[in-house]
């Protein structure tokens, strides 16, 4: 799970019916978050494995190098922030995929400083669903994806994707799991 937001986290009580779930990975729990809360007793009853991640954690998935990149470990915050989303990178040999859930220019701009050529990806999911604080030109230029996923909600109330994100990834081949935004 990225962070405990609710577009984030409303579908791990079916995902944890309908698949075999070994772990969860999770960033630093909030102090005080209701939504937190109630994720936190749904994963306690499943009695799985839970694992809290951060910056410098790596596996090996079966020939799948996986890094955490974000959030930095930091004290856990009081309240979930899009800022502390896990970040994750996969290798497959040559193809590298970003998972960014919804980092802002902030923590795109420490990736960036701490990864910086090492961010170099196939494909990137599009940070915060493609939103105006997101997708910043360090963030993109870093990347380089062929591809950027942007997962956004249909008929989403914010207007996600953005104008200004497409604009960023507009060279790329982009996909959309719901339709585009109306952007500012």
């Amino acid at each position: 799970m990225s962070h405990a937001h609710p577009d984030h986290i409303g579908g791990v009580p079916f995902l944890l019916r309908a698949f075999g779930v070994g772990a969860v990975w999770e960033g630093p729990a909030p102090r005080q978050d209701g939504a937190y809360g109630s994720l936190d007793e749904t994963l306690s009853r499943s009695h799985l494995e839970r694992r809290t991640v951060a910056r410098g954690v790596r596996e090996d998935w079966d020939g799948v190098d996986l890094a955490v990149l974000g959030p930095h470990p930091v004290r856990a915050p009081w309240r979930v922030r899009n800022a502390d989303s896990v970040v994750l990178a996969l290798r497959l040999g040559e193809v590298g995929f970003l998972l960014t859930g919804d980092v802002d220019a902030s923590a795109e701009n420490e990736l960036v400083r701490s990864a910086g050529e090492g961010l170099a990806v196939a494909v990137v999911k599009v940070p915060h669903h493609g939103s105006g604080g997101s997708s910043s030109a360090a963030f993109v230029q870093a990347t380089r994806p062929r591809i950027a996923v942007v997962s956004v909600g249909g008929h989403n109330s914010f207007g996600h994707p953005t104008r200004t994100s497409s604009s960023a990834t507009g060279r790329r081949e982009r996909s959309c799991t719901g339709p585009t935004g109306t952007g500012p």
